[in-house]
Formats: structure tokens, sequence, C-alpha cells
């Protein structure tokens, strides 16, 4: 249930946020835990329009890195991101 202090925090927050920073923040909470490539693939956007919104929504405090693993894409070591805040994630349920 989703508390309305949650959906007025979320709704404080939103409103800051550029298109790509929310295209960025859906993907992380449709798909789940992603890395920067695979954001840019689910979007088909280039990798290096995503990689400085991770860091903007991650300054935000909206996105943390979860953990590194390798990259389903490229099999590489890489950082996945996942939504921090429990106000966006009950909000865009």
């Amino acid at each position: 249930m989703i508390q309305s202090t949650s959906l007025w925090a979320y709704r404080e927050v939103t409103p800051t946020l550029g298109p790509r920073q929310a295209a960025v923040l859906y993907v992380l909470e449709t798909k789940g835990p992603c890395n920067n490539l695979e954001i840019a693939r689910y979007l088909e956007l280039p990798i290096n329009s995503i990689t400085p919104r991770c860091k903007e929504l991650r300054l935000k405090g909206l996105v943390c890195e979860r953990e590194q693993r390798p990259c389903s894409i490229t099999g590489r070591q890489s950082i996945i991101w996942e939504v921090k805040s429990e106000i966006v994630q009950e909000a865009l349920i």
C-alpha cells in the first residue's frame, strides 16, 4: 500500500527529472537491475546518453549500485544499477 506521504514525495521528485532520466528510471523499475548498456539497448539509445543519466540519478539518491556482474550483452564485468528509493518503487507500481 502506498502512503500519502510517499506519493507526495514522489510527485515532488518527478518534475525535477529530465525525459531521459525518467526513461532510465522507468527501465530500472520495470526491467529490474540493469547496467548502462542493457538500459541503452532497451531504450534504443547510445550508451553515451545513458551513462550520464545514471550518474545524475545516483547523485539525486534515486539509483544505487546493486552489484557487479558480467554484462548480459558483452560478458564483461559491469556495474548493475537499481532503484534505491522505496518512494519511487511504490509510486511507479
